[in-house]
């Protein structure tokens, strides 16, 4: 019986589950090194945009450096991802480095 109640609890866990986030919702992280603070970086769903007329939610992770590590060796990363929202399979990817000494721009779909 109680295996009964376990195998319906997994199954329909499945069918009323929900996006473990929402849009605006953001990570904030910050980068120490011997008690430095030397980057920072935040993670965030932005919106929900169509790609390929898909729906999905586009995140974007941005990181830089700072203060005696940003005169060392400037960071200033942007990640975008676009997932779709009904399976949540990435459906593209954008990666921005804008340092001193580089800049580039990769895309994936």
């Amino acid at each position: 019986m109680s295996c009964r109640i376990y195998f319906f609890l997994f199954f329909t866990s499945f069918i009323i589950a929900q996006t473990p986030f929402k849009i605006g919702e953001s990570l904030q992280y910050h980068a120490e090194f011997n008690r430095v603070r030397v980057g920072e970086a935040e993670l965030k769903v932005s919106a929900i945009e169509e790609v390929n007329t898909i729906k999905s939610y586009h995140i974007i992770y941005v990181a830089k450096t700072k203060g005696l590590a940003d005169r060392l060796f400037k960071i200033r990363d942007q990640i975008d991802i676009w997932i779709d929202k009904e399976n949540n399979l990435i459906l593209k990817v954008t990666y921005k480095r804008m340092g001193d000494w580089e800049y580039r721009l990769k895309s994936y779909q």
